[in-house]
């Protein structure tokens, strides 16, 4: 492996542990990105110095509602701000909240979806455990948090026309009911709605442009069948989730693995081939001859849920046991 500085290292095994990429501009490519360059457009909510450039009563703009947004909230609160905070989502839903720590797990009921290899089929068994908890006064989240060791299980059963279909019209809901917000963000999200601090717009962004009256952006948000709303802010920060898609990210090692056949993007754009035990597969499908593993958010085509610690974590383990039992000393 050269590095930027031209030294070399060398490995029996390299693992891309990349973590996750800045989102994806929120507009088309084609369309006027001029804003990209503007001084309050911020791709990254994690950047270095983000938030630093926010003054306490300037007006922000928040793309997305999921946890970086509750996250970019908190922090903003944290460090004073008390201007007026827009957010627009798409449904504009925010992540459940998590249940109190004293409720009682729900038995595993995996064995009954075993078999199924459709969503519809998932979704029987499901909802049927929703619905008898309901009946028993018992609270939701401990179902879905039974089947969280199988979920890679139950995503791989899938053939590529399910997983696609579960992409199209149930991750957002899935995402929002597993991927849950703590109580004191909850409570800050109604205070802030409460005071009118904060306000939440359903649609989609299509258009951001500079204004002309300040230094500051318009953004244009669409809804099917209803006329384009503008918004005006100081600041736009992108919270729309990580980019996953292998074939558009501009890194210079991903797009130098990605020309040499190393590196092959899945075909729902949700990270890299790989085979079971990690390691990457090329375009001719076969493992890369380099000793090439990944793990973490690049592993998604596998697993699906692939960004929470128990699930890396597990998946640390087990790429170790691999390479430590292919590359221990003695072996060939």
């Amino acid at each position: 492996m050269q590095l930027a500085d031209g030294r070399t290292l060398a490995s029996h095994a390299t693992v891309l542990a990349l973590g996750n990429f800045p989102p994806a501009s929120p507009t088309a490519p084609g369309t006027n990105q001029r804003y990209l360059h503007h001084p309050g457009y911020h791709p990254d909510p994690w950047a270095p110095g983000t938030l630093a450039r926010i003054g306490p009563t300037e007006p922000v703009l928040l793309i997305g509602a999921g946890l970086t947004t509750v996250d970019m909230l908190l922090a903003l609160r944290t460090q004073g701000h008390r201007a007026a905070v827009q957010v627009v989502a798409r449904r504009g839903r925010w992540p459940a909240t998590h249940g109190p720590a004293s409720l009682a797990p729900y038995p595993n009921f995996y064995p009954e979806l075993a078999a199924e290899t459709t969503v519809a089929g998932v979704l029987r068994p499901l909802r049927r455990h929703l619905a008898l908890a309901a009946a028993q006064g018992l609270d939701w989240r401990p179902v879905l948090d039974a089947l969280r060791p199988d979920l890679g299980r139950i995503w791989a059963a899938w053939p590529l026309a399910e997983q696609r279909q579960f992409l199209r019209h149930l991750a957002g809901r899935w995402s929002q009911a597993r991927h849950r917000m703590a109580p004191s963000a909850a409570t800050l999200l109604a205070e802030l709605e409460a005071s009118g601090q904060l306000r939440t717009y359903p649609g989609r962004v299509v258009e951001i442009v500079p204004s002309e009256a300040d230094s500051g952006l318009r953004v244009g948000v669409a809804q099917p069948g209803q006329p384009r709303q503008w918004l005006t802010a100081s600041h736009v920060i992108s919270c729309a989730g990580p980019l996953l898609d292998y074939s558009r990210l501009a890194e210079p090692l991903v797009q130098q693995l990605r020309a040499s056949g190393c590196l092959t993007p899945d075909a729902l754009r949700l990270g890299i081939v790989t085979d079971a035990e990690g390691a990457l597969l090329g375009t001719d499908g076969q493992p890369s001859a380099g000793g090439l593993f990944t793990l973490g958010a690049s592993r998604r085509p596998a697993y699906f849920e692939s960004t929470a610690v128990p699930e890396l974590r597990q998946q640390a383990v087990a790429l170790a046991a691999v390479l430590a039992h292919r590359y221990r000393p003695g072996l060939s």
